[in-house]
């Protein structure tokens, strides 16, 4: 069996769950979609109807299950501190990369060192449209939500200092590799090479072992 090496990307619980409402409600295909607009179709409604467990700290409910852990399958709700715990544990012992959305630049810069990719681009797909800021939340909306994903706020929070002990491990250029490779993904250029890697002189590049990612800006799982 071939070698494998997991990573796994945590977002903001309270933009994922902002996010995930406005992607299912302009999204007349999505299997909940009816369910949500009978219900009521404001972010409010969405919580309190509790129509999709996975609005109640869906990040800690799919990592509690890695691992050979017991299939996740409550009520909105359902989770506990129990579930927390098992989730923090998996994030620590089963990846060996962990990243945040809203720094996946720096996390796509370390994927490529760890796996050896020489070359990465990749573009925004499936943003959700016409969705508020978090920052244009009401306090009402604002609390609702923390009041849902307490355990993801607790979980995101240790996956961010996991983050930025990772950050600090790093060589001193690394700051200067994820500029560098942000300013040529804007561009979509991905044949430079990058700052601290040294090509000897006459040297025929590797064959190719790029990857091109799609970020997408909506969670569902």
């Amino acid at each position: 069996m071939q070698p494998c090496v997991y990573a796994t990307l945590l977002r903001n619980p309270i933009d994922r769950v902002v996010s995930q409402s406005y992607f299912i409600r302009n999204g007349p295909g999505h299997p909940r979609h009816a369910e949500v607009m009978a219900r009521g179709a404001t972010l409010l409604d969405y919580l309190r109807n509790g129509v999709n467990p996975q609005a109640d700290n869906g990040q800690v409910r799919a990592l509690a299950e890695q691992g050979g852990g017991t299939k996740v399958d409550l009520s909105f709700g359902g989770c506990t501190s129990d579930m927390l715990a098992t989730a923090r544990r998996n994030l620590t012992e089963l990846y060996a990369l962990v990243g945040i959305t809203e720094r996946f630049d720096e996390f796509l810069v370390r994927m490529r060192d760890a796996l050896g990719w020489r070359d990465i681009h990749y573009q925004r797909r499936k943003v959700t449209q016409a969705r508020p800021a978090v920052a244009m939340l009401s306090t009402e909306e604002h609390d609702a939500v923390q009041a849902c994903n307490r355990l993801d706020l607790e979980l995101y929070a240790a996956a961010e200092q996991m983050v930025n002990a990772a950050r600090e491990r790093q060589r001193i250029w690394f700051p200067a590799q994820v500029a560098w490779f942000q300013w040529r993904n804007r561009r979509g250029q991905v044949a430079s090479p990058r700052p601290g890697h040294r090509r000897n002189a006459g040297q025929d590049s590797p064959a190719p072992r790029g990857a091109r990612l799609s970020a997408s800006d909506r969670d569902e799982r």
